[in-house]
């Protein structure tokens, strides 16, 4: 009997401290757990956020990219369509969505949404990447546009159109935005369009900056 008290005991104590957390409080709290890679516990902590309120967009997208991390990524794009039905313009859950696409293999939905994260930005022409300021905080749901166009390429790359993959790794480059990266995936395209001896500059810039596989490439293709 004892046993049986403590335990109701405790999980009382520890509903009623969930209780009095507000949203924001408890996504702190899950994100925790995503550190230390209990991917679980955060999502039933953010359940929890949600059901404080509803509306709170952060824990939408947080238990998408959990949700994610666990491979469940029908489940995450469902949370993240519940951000766009909220907030249809938000740059991070559109992007998110394609992220979940690429991962899970819809490689032509994942180009559709990484194309509509730049709309949300004012379309790739006239993209705007926000800062923090005094004024806006669109930045909390912002993403750069080196990123999208970085997984855009993956995407490019992957359906095979080397020419929009080289297009999007060299707009990915900009600003010096993982630069190791996007040299191997042009050097690769490069490879993929027959410009070996173009690729194999790109590799060795990719080399210097201690990318193993450009490394591999290089010596593959040529020469040591």
């Amino acid at each position: 009997m004892k046993i049986r008290l403590t335990i109701i005991s405790i999980i009382s104590i520890l509903l009623f401290s969930s209780c009095g957390k507000s949203a924001e409080e408890l996504l702190l709290e899950a994100e925790k757990y995503d550190e230390i890679g209990q991917y679980e516990k955060g999502i039933e902590i953010l359940n929890q956020a949600i059901e404080k309120d509803p509306e709170y967009l952060g824990a939408y997208i947080n238990r998408g990219a959990y949700k994610s991390s666990l491979e469940d990524y029908e489940s995450a794009i469902s949370d993240y369509q519940k951000v766009l039905k909220l907030d249809p313009k938000n740059t991070l859950a559109t992007y998110n969505i394609g992220n979940s696409y690429r991962q899970s293999g819809n490689l032509k939905k994942a180009k559709e949404f990484y194309d509509l994260a730049f709309k949300t930005k004012g379309g790739e022409l006239i993209t705007i990447d926000y800062v923090p300021n005094s004024f806006i905080d669109k930045s909390l749901f912002d993403v750069p546009s080196t990123e999208i166009y970085y997984n855009r390429g993956l995407v490019h790359y992957d359906l095979l159109d080397y020419e929009k993959a080289y297009s999007d790794f060299n707009n990915s480059l900009k600003n010096d935005n993982e630069p190791a990266d996007n040299y191997y995936m042009i050097g690769s395209c490069l490879l993929m369009t027959g410009n070996t001896e173009l690729a194999c500059e790109q590799y060795k810039k990719a080399m210097e900056l201690g990318d193993e596989m450009a490394k591999s490439e290089f010596e593959k293709h040529c020469g040591k």
